[in-house]
């Protein structure tokens, strides 16, 4: 059996064409596979990105969100702060996603990670540990500042596994199936502070 993990990123762009925006991509050297909902392009380790319309959720017809128990969020969520992918070869995947969302805001780290602008969103390259796979490693909400040993609580509760940072923040847990999520509140750093 397969881990579990987050198989792929999608992209909304204002006044989406299918046509002409697998024209472009095309023309760029990538391979588009169409489909119902948007365009697929795949980076050099597999990873999918899925173009569509801007909330393209609204075009769904067969999406109904789940009621689920009513309860207080845990976050007041503003937006998606960053999506870090593993890739296993930095330079194809740099021009890969310099070819989707031009060149890099930022080189970070060492050795240096290209960090991508999609609109609101910042995309992280990085290499994975040794002998680890390359992948989507994690996403990070931003939310407003909250009260992290509550959340803390409150994620146990639901089966995922969390701690404190040594700061006393929640930066990051993992999902009752493994997948690392993190919350990112506006200014707030990380390690030797450092901006994520």
């Amino acid at each position: 059996m397969n881990p579990k993990r987050t198989d792929h990123v999608g992209v909304g762009i204002e006044n989406f064409s299918a046509p002409s925006m697998k024209s472009v991509l095309e023309k760029a050297g990538s391979e588009v596979r169409e489909s119902n909902v948007g365009l697929f392009v795949t980076d050099p380790d597999c990873t999918n990105v899925q173009i569509w319309a801007d909330q393209s959720w609204k075009q769904l017809s067969n999406a109904t969100p789940d009621a689920g128990a009513k309860q207080e969020a845990l976050f007041r969520p503003r937006g998606m702060h960053h999506i870090a992918i593993q890739v296993a070869d930095m330079s194809r995947a740099t021009e890969f996603y310099r070819t989707l969302f031009g060149e890099p805001v930022e080189m970070s780290g060492n050795p240096p990670r290209p960090v991508f602008q999609a609109g609101e969103t910042r995309v992280i390259l990085y290499n994975p540990a040794p002998g680890k796979p390359a992948k989507i490693d994690h996403f990070s909400v931003l939310v407003d500042n909250f009260d992290a040993t509550s959340a803390v609580r409150a994620v146990k509760a639901l089966g995922a596994n969390a701690e404190l940072s040594r700061e006393g923040t929640l930066n990051e847990f993992f999902d009752p199936d493994g997948i690392r999520l993190q919350v990112t509140f506006p200014g707030q750093t990380y390690g030797n502070d450092r901006k994520k």
